[in-house]
């Protein structure tokens, strides 16, 4: 690739350019050289170099021929060119001062490289890298380090990012013409070909950028999308406004989503012809200007399985340059956690120790943390605890697991009764039971009141007394009470009694509820009934015919 030393489009005139020429050694430059228009091979050249100012930035131009390189045909003679053989080192001190080059080694930094020539201020240096061209020459076009990043997920950002399957993930393309770009580019295409593991149909484009420029899109959900710009000549001294076309389509087929920018002179709805013309300059890092990005977004498969990696890259052209392919992104899909644990034994008498064992499920490597709580008090953050229950009571336990997409929490009961008063040691501070001589400092059994039992039925009376860490005993009694109805407790409601004791319960068979076919017995304020001498009558009656029966209460 040549690098000329001014901009003047007229090159009629022998010798009024510089040039710089790649030799076979990547990377290294020429020393100056006039460009020579005398002959044949010297006019190709010029003609091809004048091509530059075209359209199309990105022409490999062949090695110059040794006309054009040939010192005795330029008018003027050229500083720290050659390297003198076999002469002394001292004697090239001043081409060495101006920054000498020697053919084929380091390229020239700011040399002119002619004297004599009338030229204003330093004289820009040749590009650096090969700005993606290729063959024995390198090309006058811009040169992109591109990115390509996503929601980073949860878990290790090298080999996790977890998401749950349906999740939204959103994607950033990142495309730059490095400060080092001999000129700016005038098109750039990107091309994404969405992973199958995305719904495609919920793609998003959300965001066009470049330099100073930021395109929100409006719409939410499509498959094409164009607009255009006016932005102004990046140069200072250029008074030019450029159109810039861009262009969105995305293949629900295929699923290959692509971008286009196109630079446009509104005079010829063309290219440029400035070569030296385009919406994406050299980068300074400090402004952004020769940066820009596109951010879209798509869910997730909402039926993906356990651990599936969805991974995606995008490619990106700078006008004519060949493709290059940015980074591999990717995420990990994890389903979402389930908790569940055994308790081993799940019901005892105080004190009891319980082991947990977890039963939980979720992806591996997704895992944050376990969080127990065990009803008393007491918190763990262990895979399997054990616990030990001082007191009487029923406790629910919680487990709650958190991984990288997701809570869940399970509970279960674990039932402590208090220890039998025989053989037992009653808690400090309450009352021992009677006959009972405890030592100091050591458990009792806790004392509450019997509740109220009567007019409840069987059920009801038993659950109550279960409740309250009571055991039940039942007797039943012929009675005009509806049956299974509690006529009588022992001990009697508001007693003082130890959890753990037995209440025993005197219910209704119902038996005598209704006699005579004159329906149900009507209980008075103190339980007898309105049929009273007509029970008295019945009773009579019985006893007198052989048959008896005892009644009690």
């Amino acid at each position: 690739m040549v690098w000329s030393q001014d901009k003047d489009d007229d090159i009629t005139t022998a010798n009024d350019r510089i040039l710089y020429y790649v030799s076979g050694t990547p990377g290294a430059w020429s020393a100056p050289a006039p460009l020579q228009q005398t002959t044949t091979a010297g006019k190709a050249l010029a003609d091809t170099f004048k091509s530059i100012s075209s359209a199309d930035k990105s022409i490999i131009l062949p090695d110059p021929p040794p006309e054009c390189c040939n010192e005795e045909e330029g008018e003027e003679e050229e500083e720290g060119e050659e390297e003198d053989e076999g002469e002394d080192e001292g004697e090239e001190e001043e081409g060495e001062e101006e920054g000498e080059a020697i053919e084929g080694e380091e390229e020239p930094e700011g040399e002119s490289g002619v004297e004599g020539e009338d030229r204003e201020g330093e004289l820009p240096p040749p590009p650096h890298g090969d700005g993606g061209g290729s063959g024995s020459g390198a090309t006058v076009g811009s040169w992109d380090p591109n990115e390509k990043t996503s929601t980073a997920g949860l878990g290790d950002p090298v080999t996790q990012r977890f998401i749950a399957a349906g999740d939204t993930v959103e994607y950033m393309i990142f495309f730059e013409n490095l400060s080092t770009a001999a000129a700016p580019a005038q098109e750039v295409f990107v091309t994404d070909a969405l992973p199958p593991e995305l719904d495609w149909s919920t793609f998003q484009l959300r965001e066009i950028a470049w330099g100073d420029q930021v395109l929100p899109v409006a719409q939410t959900q499509f498959d094409a999308y164009s607009t255009s710009v006016q932005v102004r000549d990046h140069r200072p001294d250029v008074n030019k406004w450029w159109r810039i076309d861009i262009a969105f389509s995305l293949d629900v087929v295929s699923g290959e989503a692509r971008w286009e920018f196109h630079t446009i002179d509104p005079d010829t709805n063309q290219l440029p012809e400035d070569a030296f013309a385009g919406f994406l300059p050299p980068n300074n890092p400090e402004t952004g200007c020769g940066e820009g990005h596109i951010v879209f977004q798509a869910r997730a498969k909402a039926d993906l399985p356990d651990n599936t990696r969805i991974e995606n890259q995008a490619s990106i052209v700078f006008d004519t340059n060949a493709p290059i392919v940015t980074n591999t992104i990717f995420n990990t899909v994890a389903n979402a956690p389930v908790a569940a644990f055994d308790a081993d034994p799940a019901s005892g008498k105080a004190p009891v120790t319980v082991t947990f064992t977890n039963r939980s499920t979720f992806t591996p490597g997704s895992l944050m943390a376990y969080g127990w709580d065990f009803g008393d008090g007491g918190t763990s953050a262990d895979a399997n605890p054990v616990h030990t229950f001082a007191a009487a009571g029923n406790y629910e336990v919680q487990l709650n697991v958190t991984t990288a997409v997701g809570q869940n929490r399970v509970s279960r009961t674990i039932t402590v009764t208090a220890p039998s008063s025989e053989g037992e040691v009653p808690v400090e501070g309450e009352t021992p039971v009677e006959g009972e001589s405890p030592a100091e400092g050591e458990p009792v059994p806790a004392q509450v009141d019997v509740p109220d039992l009567v007019g409840l039925s069987r059920t009801e009376a038993i659950a109550l007394l279960e409740s309250m860490l009571f055991q039940a005993t039942v007797s039943e009694e012929d009675s005009k009470a509806p049956k299974d109805e509690v006529t009588a407790q022992v001990p009697e409601a508001g007693t003082s009694a130890e959890q753990g004791s037995t209440v025993v319960i005197t219910v209704s068979t119902g038996d005598s509820g209704s006699l005579c076919g004159c329906g149900p017995a009507r209980r008075g304020k103190n339980g007898f009934t309105a049929d009273l001498v007509l029970l008295c009558l019945m009773v009579t009656a019985l006893s007198l015919s052989g048959r008896s029966k005892t009644f009690k209460g």
